[in-house]
């Protein structure tokens, strides 16, 4: 198994902290994104899993169907752009969905940690994360695809996981609020892998490609559970 953690292509706006991007539909764009279809099919996977709700498996399907007839209209999604394109690339017939969605409250662990002068504990972490976001806004646009997804499946990146652990310190007493938003992370992605699992067989190369905030945690329980070899993207990403 192999995590592509990538950025967000679309600008959907999703996460508490945003990279927003150039157009990955303009020609340069699609160019480098068949640069790093091509690196990423040297991993040869045989199942590619996205970041899709499990719910909508049959709905992204029908989508990818319409994609291989040449009836869908583009997207800048990476969902579309990377795992459609490289699924297509290897021929096969099929995508799967691997993603459980959990709402994350922060900001009620961020109001009590601000009411309670607790906001220091966050302080490192918030403000590495604030930098990699300014650096990001800079640098992308003068940055090839595979540029980017070299940096977004780097240790530096990974070590901004950090900030959930910060942010588990926050509460009093037997108040755990930051420990629960944190907790409620660590279960979205235990679902997570516990998809990829089920889609997994003896045998498959499977691509798992997700928002890099998902990469560390992903990484450490394919690799705990051992129920796989895992695979660094960065020996593909040349």
């Amino acid at each position: 198994v192999m995590v592509v953690g990538t950025y967000h292509m679309a600008n959907p706006g999703r996460d508490r902290n945003n990279v927003m991007v150039d157009d990955h539909l303009a020609p340069a764009r699609q160019a480098q994104l068949e640069e790093v279809a091509a690196m990423l099919a040297s991993f040869r996977p045989t199942k590619i899993a996205l970041e899709v709700p499990v719910a909508r498996d049959s709905a992204i399907n029908a989508e990818y169907a319409g994609y291989l007839a040449g009836a869908l209209a583009p997207s800048p999604s990476e969902v579309y752009q990377v795992g459609f394109r490289l699924a297509k690339r290897m021929g096969h017939a099929r995508v799967y969905a691997s993603d459980y969605k959990r709402d994350l409250d922060m900001g009620k662990a961020w109001g009590f940690a601000q009411r309670s002068g607790q906001v220091a504990r966050l302080a490192s972490g918030e403000a590495k994360v604030k930098a990699f976001i300014a650096r990001g806004q800079r640098e992308i646009p003068r940055m090839t695809v595979a540029q980017v997804l070299r940096e977004t499946n780097s240790a530096p990146v990974d070590s901004l996981h950090a900030m959930y652990l910060q942010l588990a310190t926050i509460g009093e007493d037997t108040n755990y609020v930051g420990a629960d938003v944190t907790g409620d992370w660590y279960v979205r992605n235990l679902r997570i892998f516990a998809n990829i699992a089920r889609i997994a067989q003896p045998g498959d190369r499977v691509l798992v490609l997700y928002g890099s905030g998902h990469r560390p945690l992903l990484n450490e329980y394919l690799r705990q559970s051992g129920l796989f070899d895992v695979v660094e993207v960065a020996d593909y990403l040349k």
